[in-house]
């Protein structure tokens, strides 16, 4: 699992009222919805870039066609399309177009009231098919006692089980932990991202399941990008910020807030590191030469957005600044790391050469350790 993942969050609308799967379904009293024009330009801005992950949130009309054009654009702008509906919700699905054109299908809920709708539905679902399909369970202190029946519903399926907070909603004051301890979970290490959140490994029997924690941590780096109606887009749903409307903003900004620190890690640094381990990562090569951690970033922001002026402002620095560091590596090394493609179908811009992307998976993998040896300082 990807540690450096980068998440596209989208709301459709901001118009349910009656589930926990759209981030601000218990923010807001407002009927808008979001325009496929709003995505082109975003993919228009990205110049390429793609995420790791998209997530759609809980549209209320789900087989409007303009709901399919915001499918159709989101699968350009991501790797994988993950759909989040809620049980109350599936029946307005009478066609295969839109299950068609998404990667996973995420059924969320936390009571048991509408279990033989969503059963009815699985059942029609895997008969024709469609086999990726998860059950997200969304935990409160009023549901806890359901987990072992929902673990054994999933199980009959063969259906994939998560279970966490609200998504991008709700805190989730529970320790999920002990919760799951009661009833003979065993808890696995962290293995990534999912959703955005963090997300561990876990084994009822031998039934596999997953479980997300909170999506925002010292030790990650957050990359998340949310684009909700009309046409607002900022960093992540969990800010009170509505952010900018996307007609005042340009690629840079786009990749600012991409790449930009989480701002909740951001407010509580000062806490949070008496928590935390600091670890510099440096990369000695050749034994003569070290990579500071500096320039890693640098190089790993460049792979990203495939560009040296992108990465060196979201950086802070002067591009002229980041080509110096590249050609005094360069000379050291006696490899090129970079390449610049000059025109063409995508306008050009910076690769990392082979040996650029080995430094890169390095500082990737190292990272990915560290994660793993402080995982649990990190979260508490």
């Amino acid at each position: 699992m990807n540690y450096n993942k980068s998440t596209l969050i989208i709301e459709p609308t901001i118009t349910c009222s009656e589930c926990r799967c759209c981030p601000r379904a218990y923010r807001e009293d407002v009927n808008a919805s979001l325009s496929p024009l709003v995505l082109s330009k975003i993919k228009e801005l990205l110049g390429g870039y793609k995420f790791n992950e998209a997530i759609i949130t809980c549209p209320q009309n789900v087989n409007e066609e303009r709901f399919q054009e915001i499918v159709n654009i989101v699968n350009d702008l991501a790797e994988k399309t993950i759909l989040f509906i809620s049980t109350s919700t599936l029946r307005n699905i009478h066609t295969r177009l839109i299950l068609d054109k998404v990667d996973e299908l995420v059924i969320t809920s936390c009571t048991l009231t509408s279990s033989a709708l969503q059963d009815k539905f699985i059942e029609v679902l895997q008969s024709s098919g469609f086999e990726n399909i998860s059950l997200y369970w969304i935990i409160n202190a009023l549901n806890v006692n359901y987990l072992v029946t929902i673990i054994d519903y999933c199980m009959k399926r063969q259906i994939k089980l998560r279970i966490g907070p609200s998504i991008y909603g709700e805190a989730c004051n529970l320790d999920v932990e002990k919760v799951m301890e009661n009833i003979n979970v065993r808890i696995g290490c962290i293995f990534g991202i999912l959703y955005g959140y963090i997300a561990r490994r876990a084994y009822y029997d031998n039934f596999p399941l997953t479980i997300l924690t909170k999506p925002c941590n010292l030790g990650y780096s957050c990359r998340k990008l949310y684009i909700r109606p009309p046409g607002f887009v900022s960093k992540c749903p969990l800010l009170e910020s509505k952010g900018k409307y996307i007609d005042e903003v340009a690629s840079i900004d786009i990749t600012k807030i991409i790449f930009s620190e989480c701002p909740f890690i951001g407010n509580n640094r000062e806490r949070l590191l008496k928590l935390t381990p600091k670890v510099a990562i440096e990369v000695l090569v050749n034994n003569n030469t070290i990579v500071d951690e500096k320039t890693l970033e640098l190089l790993e922001i460049i792979d990203y957005t495939k560009s040296i002026r992108s990465a060196s402002l979201v950086l802070g620095i002067h591009p002229s600044t980041a080509v110096k560091k590249i050609k005094e590596l360069e000379a050291k090394l006696g490899v090129r790391i970079v390449r610049t493609r000059r025109g063409g179908v995508d306008r050009g811009g910076t690769e990392l050469t082979s040996e650029g992307k080995k430094l890169v998976n390095l500082y990737r993998r190292i990272k990915k350790s560290i994660i793993e040896a402080t995982s649990t300082g990190l979260t508490e």
